[in-house]
């Protein structure tokens, strides 16, 4: 319904957050002289403090806008708004899941898998030393993405292990074509949603330089600014297609380069988790490019529970 057609006790209920009576069709708002409305009710769907809609309910005769009714209609409304509470936790574990099938279709892909695999046997040929670290690396990757598949927040230390984990893989196979660089400044217990980073950098790798070979500079920036955490990934890649920018982190699209879904998914995490100020922020240009996002700030009370999950410490490889 267009704003200027909301009727004022609806407007009512959203502003004073309590349920509003009308006994006739002017003050319903309804204009036609044979409305068949004579009473109505406007209910806010309410979660703590927060309104989550209004729901509106309208009656033929006032005199069956009764206690009862009333009653039944604001019962009517808590349901209406768990299941919106429920239907949104749905959704962002359905989010998450999908940024871990992103994840493990795009890195741990067969032909991911098989090029480290083979990376790996070329290495042990002749240092088996280095070898046997990208066994382990590959071991952290493929446990990053279990302990962090069930999960909306995990330690920064898990998220980094993950990440590192990939650009040792990465940077093997493609000596000298990545220069990575992490800056942080925070405790690495400090929360932040799985495969965040994980997304940034892989984003920046896959489309960042075209067919350049050397040269490419990636920089993951972690600081706090006052209550909140950044994250911010740069590349000195070629730049975003300037066509696309204003689309990249909100729908899919057509590119030869991707789909930005990996974006968007990530996108919308982050506002179903944090609202809409921590929403993604792309600046580009001919010189690269700075991918970054804000989250309040929060640390885990304890380090992340690796019971029963080899540790590379006691991996034998």
């Amino acid at each position: 319904m267009p704003k200027d057609n909301v009727p004022n006790f609806v407007k009512r209920a959203l502003r004073e957050k309590q349920t509003q009576l009308v006994y006739n069709a002017a003050q319903i708002g309804c204009q036609n002289l044979r409305c068949p409305l004579q009473a109505g009710m406007a209910i806010p769907m309410m979660l703590g403090g927060r309104v989550l809609g209004v729901l509106t309910l309208y009656f033929t005769e006032n005199w069956k806008l009764t206690p009862i009714e009333i009653q039944t209609g604001e019962g009517l409304g808590e349901i209406l708004a768990t299941q919106i509470v429920l239907g949104e936790k749905e959704r962002q574990a359905s989010l998450l899941r999908d940024a871990e099938l992103k994840s493990l279709q795009a890195q741990i892909s067969p032909h991911f898998f098989f090029n480290s695999i083979n990376t790996i046997i070329v290495i042990s040929r002749f240092d088996s030393e280095k070898a046997r670290f990208l066994l382990r690396e590959l071991s952290t990757f493929f446990r990053s993405n279990l302990l962090g598949a069930n999960q909306s927040k995990i330690p920064l230390e898990q998220e980094e292990a993950h990440v590192k984990a990939y650009l040792n893989l990465e940077q093997t196979r493609f000596p000298d074509k990545y220069d990575v660089e992490f800056f942080s400044s925070v405790d690495d217990q400090v929360l932040v949603p799985p495969f965040a980073i994980q997304v940034l950098v892989e984003n920046a790798i896959h489309h960042a330089f075209g067919n350049r070979k050397t040269g490419n500079i990636i920089n993951i920036w972690i600081t706090r600014s006052g209550r909140y955490l950044e994250i911010r990934v740069t590349d000195n890649g070629e730049g975003i297609d300037p066509n696309v920018i204003d689309k990249l982190g909100k729908e899919k699209i057509n590119s030869k380069h991707g789909s930005g879904t990996a974006l968007q998914n990530l996108n919308a995490r982050l506002k179903g988790l944090y609202g809409d100020s921590a929403k993604v922020q792309i600046v580009t240009g001919k010189t690269g490019t700075s991918i970054s996002f804000l989250i309040p700030y929060a640390q885990t009370e304890q380090k992340p529970n690796l019971k029963g999950v080899a540790t590379d410490e006691s991996t034998d490889c």
